[in-house]
């Protein structure tokens, strides 16, 4: 019966981490917007391929096993293709950014100061 408990909680401990990831990822995407936006293009990319990336994830993995905990845990896009998080990320994220890139073209100017 402990097996099944600590299963359990080893599942549901690997669950928030990648769910935390996911939520990482969204307010990663929003800082990246607000860098685009006022015209810092490389340093928005960067933010958003270090977060997006499994390094997160690797990191976690990393600190548990030199603490000698064996807990699997799902990758973002596991997490991503049981939610509507990663349909969302993809259908909002990118075009948000394209009009960005239209807005800033059309005005001849960074949309924030």
């Amino acid at each position: 019966m402990d097996a099944d408990i600590e299963d359990r909680q080893r599942r549901i401990i690997a669950d928030a981490i990648a769910r935390g990831h996911t939520v990482a990822r969204w307010i990663a995407a929003l800082i990246s917007l607000l860098f685009i936006a006022s015209g810092l293009w490389w340093t928005g990319i960067l933010v958003l391929a270090v977060t997006t990336f499994e390094l997160p994830r690797r990191a976690t993995q990393l600190y548990l096993r030199k603490r000698g905990v064996d807990l699997n845990i799902p990758s973002g896009q596991e997490v991503e293709k049981r939610s509507l998080s990663g349909l969302a990320f993809g259908v909002l994220f990118i075009p948000v950014v394209c009009a960005l890139f239209l807005a800033e073209n059309a005005l001849g100017r960074h949309l924030l100061p």
